[in-house]
């Protein structure tokens, strides 16, 4: 009696054992799959930025703009915008950044902070590549950066702001012209053609779609996008050909962009 008691007690105590020892093997493997699921979990997850108290809504074009339209969630994520860029392929690209070996742009910030002010994408399209970076080109500064997809990609908003131009030029053709507040403004030129929701006057949101990637002008051009980031007061009888265009390429890394909340 006292013999299977004994072994009755023995079994029990191997089982809490069991049941409570951590496992020698296997540890690494579970661990993987927990950082493993944790990774899928913030993949499917959406990006908003940290609100910003700083930012005051105005109806003046060089003033602060609400951020409050500004998210980055809901369909304007930061997929819709590239987050690496590469040098157009069998092409001599003028004004080019450093690039690796495989004309990828060393050191590429998707999103820049200009000005400390307004929070940009560098790129505002996805699957495009740089055919044309800022400065002299032909004896003249060329005043923005260019990008081509094949195909045509969708040209979307850099940052919420307020349309004050959007139509037609020789030069331009069909383009559009946002400003961001704090004097900061994007242009958009020679899309196939305008979104019918793009009208001078309306508030966008970053994200919003504007048109596709066109050849647009009074002369022929390849399919590209012509994108110019432009500082100044528009409030003068020279308008937008009075801003003072700038090399989006130049401005910091947005820390703004790297605080971004994961939310679902």
């Amino acid at each position: 009696m006292r013999r299977n008691f004994g072994l009755l007690l023995g079994l029990c105590l191997a089982l809490y054992d069991c049941a409570h020892s951590k496992p020698k093997t296997g540890g690494a493997a579970s661990s993987a799959e927990t950082r493993q699921s944790e990774r899928s979990k913030v993949s499917k997850a959406r990006v908003t930025p940290e609100p910003s108290s700083s930012l005051a809504r105005s109806s003046s074009l060089g003033s602060p703009l609400s951020s409050g339209d500004d998210s980055l969630a809901g369909g304007r994520g930061v997929g819709l915008f590239a987050l690496r860029l590469q040098l157009c392929p069998r092409m001599r690209v003028s004004n080019a950044p450093q690039v690796d070996k495989n004309r990828y742009v060393r050191g590429f910030k998707p999103f820049v902070m200009v000005n400390k002010k307004v929070l940009l994408a560098v790129v505002p399209t996805t699957g495009a590549c740089l055919s044309s970076g800022f400065g002299r080109r032909r004896n003249r500064l060329h005043k923005g950066v260019d990008f081509q997809s094949k195909p045509p990609s969708l040209i979307r908003a850099a940052a919420g702001g307020v349309i004050v131009e959007a139509g037609y030029r020789k030069d331009y053709g069909n383009y559009v012209l946002i400003a961001h507040g704090h004097n900061i403004f994007t242009r958009y030129a020679h899309l196939e053609r305008l979104k019918s929701e793009i009208k001078t006057g309306s508030k966008i949101r970053r994200g919003k779609a504007l048109g596709k990637m066109g050849n647009t002008a009074d002369w022929k051009l390849p399919i590209h996008l012509h994108y110019e980031l432009l500082v100044g007061d528009y409030n003068t009888r020279k308008k937008s050909f009075g801003l003072k265009p700038k090399n989006i390429f130049s401005y910091p890394y947005s820390q703004d962009f790297a605080r971004m909340k994961i939310s679902q």
